[in-house]
C-alpha cells in the first residue's frame, strides 16, 4: 500500500515524470549507443566513397568470396580476365595448381606427401644458392631481424620442425633484388629464379598471360601444431596470383575504398579507379609506371636507335638531366615501416570478404589495393605468387591503356637471359 500511495503521489505531482522513456523498463528505453552506432556507419559509408575506386566493392560485412572448381580443367584466361580481373574481384581457384603448367608447384601439389615433395625439389634446383630470410624474434616475425643461409640449410630445418612439430626459426620471403643497367629491377631471385633456370617454375603467370609480369617469390616457414603465422594486415602494389604449395592459409580481405579508413602507415593516399594504391606525391599512374621511368625508357630506345654521335650526346645529356631532376618529394608517413601495412583494426561494420581458406594445390587471385591478412599455419607452409602490373584497360587483348609496360616486356625478353631460357 506504501508503494502504491508514492506512485499515485508522484503522479499526482508530476504527471509527465511515468510517462518519461527514461523511467520504463530497461528493454523499452532508447539506446543511445544505437543512435551513436548509426552515426559511425554514416561517417564510414561517407570515407569509402571518398576514394577513386570504381572496381567492385564489399556490400555487406563477410560477403563470400567467389570459388571456381579448377580440379578437372584450369579457367580459360580470357574469361577469368572479364568475369574478376576486370572488375577487381577476388577469387578462389580450388584444385588449380593440380592442372595448371606450374612445374614443381604442380608436381609437389600431385604427391603424397606435397612439403617433402616441395623441398627435394628447392634442394635439387637451388640447393647451395644463399638467399635471405627473417629469424623469428620474441615468438614474432617482421621485426627487421634477418640472415642469409643456403636454400639447402633453410629446407633441412623446415623439414626436422616439420617432423617434431616445432616452430621454424625461419622464414623465407621476398629477396633483394639487383637492377639493370637501365634501372630495371630483376624479376625474380632465388630460389625462384633457379627454378625457372630448370624449367620446374613458368617464368610468367598462366592464370594472367596478358599481365606484365612484376615479380615471383616463394614464400616458406613452419608453424607449430595448433598455431599460425600472420603476414598482418596490407596491400600490395601489384595483382597478386597466390599458388598453396603445402600447409593452409587463412585470408582476411577488404576492399581498396577502405584504404585510408584503415590508416596505412605510408599516410594519407591516394587510390586510383583499378585500386592501385599511391602515397604522398609520387607521380604513379593506375597501371604502376612511373611519369619519369617512362621518360627514361623512351630515351634509352631512342638512344638505341640513334646513329649519329651528336645525336648520342644530346640524348646522353638528357637521359643524365632527367636522372639528376627525378627527386621525389617524400611522403609524410604515419609510422615507420613499410607505407603499405595498417596501422588500425578494421572497424567493426566495414564491409569485407569473408575469410577464405586455401589448401595445397588451391590458388587464390588478389587485385591490387585490396587489404588480407594472411594466417598460415599446417606445419611446414609453402606458396609461391605472382606479382603482374594491374591494368587499367577493359579488354583482355589490351589490358593496358599505355604501351609502356608491353616496350618494357619487348625489352626485358631481349635483354634478359633468364627469358631467353
Amino acid at each position: 500500500m506504501r508503494a502504491s500511495a508514492s506512485i499515485a503521489l508522484a503522479a499526482t505531482l508530476a504527471p509527465g515524470l511515468l510517462q518519461s522513456p527514461y523511467n520504463q523498463h530497461p528493454s523499452m528505453r532508447p539506446h543511445r549507443h544505437l543512435r551513436r552506432r548509426r552515426q559511425r556507419r554514416r561517417l564510414l559509408s561517407k570515407r569509402l566513397a571518398q576514394t577513386g575506386y570504381r572496381g567492385h566493392r564489399c556490400a555487406r560485412p563477410h560477403e563470400p568470396v567467389v570459388e571456381l572448381d579448377c580440379t578437372r580443367a584450369p579457367p580459360d584466361a580470357r574469361a577469368f580476365f572479364d568475369a574478376f580481373v576486370r572488375r577487381r574481384r577476388p577469387c578462389v581457384l580450388r584444385g588449380y595448381a593440380r592442372t595448371a603448367a606450374l612445374g614443381a608447384v604442380s608436381d609437389a601439389c600431385g604427391a603424397a606427401d606435397p612439403a617433402r615433395a616441395w623441398c627435394a625439389a628447392l634442394d635439387r634446383a637451388a640447393g647451395p644458392k644463399v638467399v635471405r630470410a627473417e629469424v623469428r624474434e620474441r615468438g614474432r616475425f617482421g621485426r627487421g631481424n634477418e640472415c642469409q643461409l643456403r636454400v639447402r640449410g633453410f629446407v633441412a630445418e623446415a623439414l626436422h620442425r616439420h617432423a617434431t612439430g616445432g616452430a621454424c626459426r625461419y622464414y623465407l620471403t621476398t629477396q633483394p633484388l639487383a637492377e639493370d643497367a637501365e634501372g630495371r629491377p630483376e624479376l625474380c631471385g632465388e630460389p625462384v629464379r633457379s627454378l625457372v633456370r630448370e624449367n620446374l617454375f613458368p617464368p610468367t603467370c598462366p592464370l594472367l598471360p596478358s599481365l606484365i609480369l612484376a615479380n615471383a617469390n616463394v614464400w616458406m616457414g613452419c608453424a607449430p601444431a595448433g598455431r599460425s603465422t600472420s603476414s598482418g594486415l596490407h596491400h600490395d602494389f601489384h595483382d597478386n596470383v597466390l599458388v598453396q604449395v603445402c600447409g593452409a592459409k587463412r585470408v582476411r580481405m577488404w576492399d581498396p575504398s577502405a584504404t585510408n579508413v584503415l590508416r596505412p602507415a605510408g599516410g594519407r593516399a591516394r587510390v586510383h579507379a583499378n585500386g592501385r594504391v599511391v602515397y604522398g606525391n609520387e607521380r604513379v599512374e593506375a597501371d604502376g609506371r612511373d611519369a619519369a621511368a617512362a621518360t627514361s625508357l623512351d630515351l634509352h630506345r631512342a638512344l638505341d636507335d640513334a646513329s649519329d654521335s651528336d645525336d648520342c650526346d644530346a640524348l646522353l645529356d638528357a637521359a643524365l638531366a632527367l636522372e639528376a631532376n627525378h627527386e621525389k618529394e617524400p611522403a609524410t608517413p604515419l609510422a615507420p615501416g613499410p607505407p603499405n601495412f595498417a596501422t588500425r583494426k578494421a572497424p567493426r561494420g566495414l564491409p569485407s570478404y569473408a575469410a577464405c581458406y586455401i589448401g595445397p594445390g588451391d590458388a587464390l587471385y588478389i587485385p591490387c589495393g585490396v587489404w588480407h591478412e594472411v594466417s598460415s599455419g599446417g606445419g611446414l607452409h609453402a606458396a609461391a605468387n605472382y606479382w603482374c602490373h594491374p591494368p587499367d584497360g577493359a579488354s583482355f587483348a589490351r589490358p593496358y591503356t599505355s604501351s609502356f609496360w608491353a616496350d618494357d616486356w619487348a625489352r626485358r625478353r631481349r635483354d634478359d637471359p633468364l627469358l631467353k631460357t
